[in-house]
C-alpha cells in the first residue's frame, strides 16, 4: 500500500552535502527533496479542513428542514435553492406547484 511513497523517499541515501545551519534553509533542504509529497499533503489537509467547515452548515440545513412546519415544502425549497437533482423529480410528479 505504501510502496508508492517508499519508492519516492530514499531515507538511507547519503546526502551530497550537509544541511545548512539556518532554520528555514534547513527545512527547505529536506522539503525540496520531496516537494510533490508535501504539496499532496497540503492539498489533502486543505480538502479535509474545507469539508470539516461544511459540517456545521449541513447540520444547520437539517435543522432548518426539521423546524419547518411543512417539512416536504422545506425540503423542496432547499432542494431548489441549492440545485439538488431531487427537485426536478418532485416538480414532474406535481405539476400544479
Amino acid at each position: 500500500m505504501f510502496a508508492f511513497f517508499e519508492q519516492r523517499v530514499r531515507a538511507t541515501v547519503v546526502p551530497k552535502k550537509s544541511p545548512p545551519p539556518e532554520l528555514l534553509a534547513f527545512y527547505w533542504h529536506f522539503i525540496s527533496q520531496t516537494k510533490g509529497l508535501y504539496a499532496a499533503l497540503f492539498a489533502t489537509g486543505l480538502a479535509v479542513a474545507l469539508i470539516d467547515t461544511l459540517i456545521p452548515v449541513f447540520i444547520g440545513r437539517l435543522v432548518e428542514v426539521m423546524e419547518a412546519t411543512a417539512r416536504v415544502a422545506g425540503c423542496n425549497f432547499n432542494a431548489i435553492r441549492h440545485g439538488i437533482a431531487g427537485a426536478d423529480r418532485q416538480a414532474a410528479r406535481d405539476p400544479d406547484r
